[in-house]
């Protein structure tokens, strides 16, 4: 079977499944697939293929295809191993990229049997499994002898033509490996457009749209779901002393990264959920609780959530998170975060306060400092008032101001003065 080569680098326009309504087939725009035989048993089997083999077992399944293209649509299908999105949920692994986990597992049988073996399919009850195990006698000649072992080898990708707004069904068998661990082993099966959507650039990067369907494959035995919070911190991502804001509109919120980092100690994916608490400690208010942030973490790997908070301007806050989900016995588990305070305090906004104050007071001390200077009697000796003197004789015998003298000496109206009292006089020149 000739395959399906792409060049450049192959992009995907939508990460598709992990977005996807359980009771829904997996589409983006005119393209789609979801399980041919869901177990109503098994939550999320509509979706997703679900499985729970023992090492060496094996399963027949079937993949519905969708083209709802308004012309008939070359499509590649195979299957990927899984691995952590950008956004830390899941994904599944390239084309290009080799297949060592789950993306191995998967062999398709897109093909009717060769005619001689249509009988003999038929007697087996169409399982691809049983008539694969057959062992052909020397009734069968040697090119019908190779002809069914390659049919039964099966095909690691297809490539199909899928008629205008039709489906199709292309069976698989998933064979789990005598050596595959206990635990859980992601990876999923893509549908992808053969035709790119776009021409290549000047980079060489080629657009294609490719929609995937999960695999989850649990071996059965000692389950573990663990748990464990690696870090909890918190960012500040903005600028304090940034006075550019005080003069623009329509700011971006100043805010705060809430970042914790979790690592999942099992061998299976956990589903969690978790809940920020944080705490006015200052003025000792009500606290803000940011629940309902679920998120799936896979097996052997870590996970980063982060949460944007829009602090006030002002106080002392605690923030701790609180991280919840069930165990290997359905058993609900709490783990929680380190407390981390923080004081807030508007240095900014502080700054150019103290600035106008200062702007305000400047004036005001220089103001005193002269007064002090003209009035406070700086340089001046005392002198002890004596019978007969007035203010005309004392003004004159010491050459200064009248005013200066009485504003000097706190001489209130009508300016009387006083034999003996103390008062002070510019020297004598």
């Amino acid at each position: 079977m000739k395959l399906f080569k792409p060049f450049g680098i192959l992009l995907t326009l939508l990460f598709f499944f992990f977005l996807a309504t359980p009771s829904l087939a997996i589409e983006y725009f005119f393209l789609g697939g979801r399980p041919a035989n869901p177990d109503s048993k098994i939550p999320n089997s509509s979706a997703w293929f679900i499985y729970s083999l023992n090492p060496g077992e094996q399963k027949e399944d079937a993949l519905e295809a969708i083209n709802n293209y308004e012309q008939p649509t070359e499509l590649l299908i195979y299957a990927a191993d899984g691995i952590k999105s950008s956004s830390g949920g899941f994904a599944l692994k390239q084309y290009v990229e080799p297949r060592t986990d789950v993306g191995s597992w998967v062999r398709f049988y897109p093909y009717d049997v060769p005619k001689p073996f249509e009988k003999l399919f038929k007697a087996n009850g169409n399982s691809i499994l049983r008539f694969c195990e057959q062992e052909l006698d020397n009734s069968w000649d040697s090119d019908e002898k190779k002809a069914f072992q390659e049919w039964c080898e099966g095909e690691e990708t297809v490539q199909i033509k899928i008629s205008a707004k039709s489906k199709r069904n292309v069976d698989f068998v998933f064979s789990v490996p005598d050596n595959a661990s206990v635990g859980e082993h992601t990876g999923g099966i893509l549908i992808q457009k053969v035709e790119k959507d776009e021409s290549p650039d000047k980079q060489g990067i080629s657009l294609t749209t490719r929609v995937g369907i999960r695999i989850y494959q649990t071996v059965p035995g000692d389950i573990q779901k663990k748990l464990a919070i690696s870090n909890f911190s918190l960012k500040k991502l903005y600028e304090e002393l940034d006075f550019s804001k005080l003069f623009k509109k329509d700011t971006k919120p100043e805010e705060f990264l809430i970042t914790t980092e979790l690592r999942n100690e099992g061998n299976v994916s956990i589903d969690f959920m978790e809940t920020i608490i944080i705490n006015d400690d200052l003025f000792n208010k009500s606290e803000e609780r940011v629940s309902d942030r679920k998120f799936q973490i896979l097996r052997d790997d870590n996970f980063t959530s982060n949460y944007s908070w829009y602090s006030p301007r002002f106080g002392k806050f605690s923030i701790s998170n609180n991280i919840s989900y069930t165990d290997e016995n359905n058993q609900p588990k709490l783990l929680s975060s380190n407390k981390i305070t923080v004081w807030i305090i508007p240095w900014r906004e502080m700054i150019v306060a103290g600035g106008i104050l200062l702007l305000i007071l400047i004036p005001s001390i220089l103001l005193r400092a002269a007064q002090k200077k003209k009035y406070g009697g700086i340089g001046w000796k005392e002198y002890t008032i004596q019978v007969g003197d007035t203010l005309d004789s004392i003004t004159s015998k010491f050459d200064v101001n009248w005013k200066l003298f009485v504003k000097t000496n706190k001489i209130e109206p009508p300016y009387t003065l006083t034999p003996g009292k103390k008062v002070l006089v510019p020297p004598l020149k």
